[in-house]
């Protein structure tokens, strides 16, 4: 399919591994000039190397941390230089997981938000002038999990990402600029394969978790970066959307797995089955308070009606009474 990006600019911070690596790709194989941003000279090196060949070009390397306060501007501004002065396509994919122990403190979380949240809110805030001005955009962040089993730092902050994205669709969008979120689920990282070290815990997850049975690749969620940054998605603007086999990674579901969880469950497919059924239990319980909430309002709107339509008393039948 031609995604009609051909000329297209786009940064893609985090990009020297991972999933960012993967959205670089599917980008300049659809044409775009990327910008990959990253904090290590090296690893941004190998990853142009490899790309120098598709159809955008080697892309141009930014090193910065986009974490730190100042980072975004510094990014954003080489970024532009390097791309001859615009960026059409912003995909903020840089965050990670912050567990939360006994030693959490302040900075702790201060440090998960401005890698979770504030380091794409800055970053977008610089790139949106000029797209408003070319009155044409694209801004897509990597979220995750918005409900997390165990506490973690980067789950509130990927909810308020989500949450400001979706608002931020609404301001841009008569600018032709749309937002959306993508919220992957198990893909073969660096960081996932640290959770799943053996072959054998990842058979184990995959049975229980992913009806898709296997977990994602990088390039999984960079195809649909790069269909969401194209002129085809126009009509597509606000959406938080799952790469995940179905795992369940934003949304119902990561709250019915929480619950599960909550109980001392296990969250197979006979709990999960469960805590649908309970969900939708609940969806009906509130569809029949409302009929009972809408019936009380008609009928005491009926006693009112009725009672001012009687005749009033007149002042002599109420003197000779």
């Amino acid at each position: 399919m031609n995604l009609n990006l051909t000329g297209k600019t786009a940064l893609v911070t985090a990009a020297s591994g991972g999933i960012g690596s993967g959205v670089a790709e599917a980008l300049a194989d659809a044409g775009v000039r990327v910008a990959i941003s990253g904090r290590t000279l090296a690893t941004l090196e190998m990853v142009a190397d490899t790309l120098a060949s598709r159809a955008g070009g080697r892309p141009a390397i930014v090193v910065g941390d986009v974490g730190a306060k100042s980072g975004p501007a510094q990014i954003a501004a080489q970024a532009a230089a390097a791309l001859g002065g615009r960026i059409d396509i912003l995909v903020n994919s840089a965050g990670g997981a912050r567990p939360i122990t006994d030693e959490a403190d302040d900075s702790y979380w201060e440090e998960s938000f401005a890698l979770n949240f504030m380091a794409a809110r800055r970053l977008t805030d610089l790139v949106i002038p000029a797209m408003k001005a070319e009155r044409w955009g694209r801004i897509i962040s990597i979220s995750g999990a918005l409900v997390a089993p165990r506490l973690n730092a980067a789950a509130p902050a990927k909810a308020a990402l989500a949450s400001w994205s979706r608002t931020l669709a609404f301001e841009l969008g008569a600018y032709g600029i749309t937002v959306n979120t993508i919220a992957p689920g198990r893909i073969n990282t660096a960081q996932i394969l640290k959770l799943h070290p053996t072959e054998q815990s990842r058979a184990d997850y995959i049975k229980q978790n992913i009806p898709a049975g296997y977990f994602g690749e990088p390039y999984d969620v960079g195809h649909l970066v790069a269909f969401l940054a194209s002129p085809l998605a126009r009509y597509i603007n606000g959406a938080a959307i799952p790469v995940d086999g179905r795992r369940g990674a934003a949304g119902v579901v990561d709250l019915e797995r929480a619950a599960c969880q909550f109980r001392g469950v296990g969250c197979g497919v006979t709990a999960m089955h469960a805590a649908h059924t309970a969900a939708a239990e609940h969806r009906a319980f509130r569809r029949d308070i409302g009929g009972v909430w809408r019936k009380q309002r008609i009928l005491e709107w009926r006693a009112r009606r009725d009672s001012n339509s009687r005749p009033s008393e007149s002042k002599s039948d109420a003197l000779s009474s």
